[in-house]
């Protein structure tokens, strides 16, 4: 079940992107761009799972940008820098749906 929080997430990523497709786990998230290989995709992913999942989806064609989502945005932004689709790390979902809206 998605707690509250997750939810909220969601709400503002459906007000910006025509699909929101949650994952809990790198492989969930790698099957989702498999099966969506046709689309132009983005990824936002807790900095967690991140440093396992980046590696694994970077060269994907048609995987645009990552996000990375964390509450502690110092601590990410040296592992950050050495992946060229991460667009940066983020501690507030509405900063993400913002720079998402320019891109």
């Amino acid at each position: 079940m998605i707690n509250e929080n997750c939810q909220n997430i969601i709400k503002h990523l459906r007000d910006v992107v025509n699909q929101v497709h949650p994952c809990t786990t790198a492989e969930q998230c790698i099957q989702q761009l498999v099966d969506y290989e046709e689309s132009i995709s983005f990824v936002i992913s807790s900095s967690t799972i991140g440093q396992h999942l980046v590696p694994d989806i970077h060269g994907m064609a048609t995987l645009n940008t990552i996000f990375i989502f964390s509450g502690n945005e110092p601590q990410h932004q040296a592992w950050v820098q050495n992946w060229q689709k991460i667009e940066g790390v983020y501690t507030f979902i509405e900063h993400i749906c913002k720079s998402w809206k320019w891109q």
